[in-house]
């Protein structure tokens, strides 16, 4: 038989995959259990390493004009001290170096997505695996609306809360390994920043950091009305459930302000 992937999610690392499989000449099939693509997801910061394979499937430019290039950084601490007081100059033009860029998860999203169609790669929305079964030649796969495929290789790549991972390696059995890290990503337009405008909007990327987190704002766009924002903090255990993905967005909002009491403006 022809060689066929099925990837489960339709996500960042799905798309890219089919991408990639298709430069390789293997046929690939995506399901995602979305029933369309939507302005969901915070940003990411992406490291030379994974601008190089973006640019591997061709879609370097077309990145660049739906990201943010970060070159300035600003450090400073909760009294808004500067952490490096001298400027480090580059060796070499900025345009021969690897670079970093920010991007919002849609966007990349719909880069990955409208190059998927071009080349015709089938993706298919509203589905949720159920379940699948190695067989002999390949691997069975069953959604829920009753529907199935077979490929030679089944991948998952459905998220943080992966289906394919929770049949193939079940809880409590095979508990997820907890990495010490934290982390909530945002979004807010820029209209709500009042008098402190100008100050976020700025070219250059800031970073804050105190005790066991850091503060990271910055455009992802060249154009967007909003920016993004992100706190990572270090914690030695895991924070329960209710206390953090599981508490209602108005309480964890409350809980994260706390976080900066007494910080100095324009943090707030």
């Amino acid at each position: 038989m022809e060689h066929k992937a099925v990837i489960i999610g339709g996500g960042v690392a799905g798309l890219a995959m089919a991408l990639f499989l298709k430069k390789a000449d293997i046929e690939s099939v995506v399901y995602e259990q979305a029933q369309a693509y939507g302005k969901v997801g915070g940003h990411f910061v992406i490291h030379p390493s994974g601008v190089q394979m973006i640019e591997m499937l061709g879609l370097g430019e077309e990145i660049k004009k739906n990201s943010h290039h970060l070159v300035d950084f600003a450090v400073f601490d909760k009294d808004n001290n500067p952490l490096f007081e001298e400027e480090v100059e580059a060796e070499l033009e900025l345009e021969d170096m690897p670079y970093l860029i920010n991007i919002a998860r849609f966007h990349l999203i719909n880069v990955l997505y409208k190059e998927a169609v071009k080349q015709g790669i089938n993706i298919q929305f509203g589905k949720r695996l159920k379940g699948f079964t190695q067989e002999e030649e390949g691997v069975n796969v069953t959604f829920e609306d009753g529907t199935e495929d077979f490929g030679s290789i089944l991948i998952g790549a459905d998220g943080v809360r992966s289906k394919t991972r929770e049949l193939l390696f079940p809880f409590p059995a095979n508990p997820l390994k907890y990495l010490g890290k934290t982390g909530v990503y945002g979004m807010i337009e820029t209209e709500k920043l009042g008098e402190f405008k100008e100050y976020f909007t700025t070219d250059t990327s800031l970073m804050y950091f105190h005790d066991n987190f850091n503060f990271f704002v910055s455009k992802h766009h060249p154009t967007d009305e909003d920016i993004s924002w992100s706190l990572i903090s270090t914690e030695p255990r895991k924070v329960a459930k209710k206390d953090f993905e599981g508490k209602p967005i108005e309480e964890l909002k409350v809980d994260l302000a706390a976080r900066f009491e007494g910080w100095e403006m324009p943090i707030q």
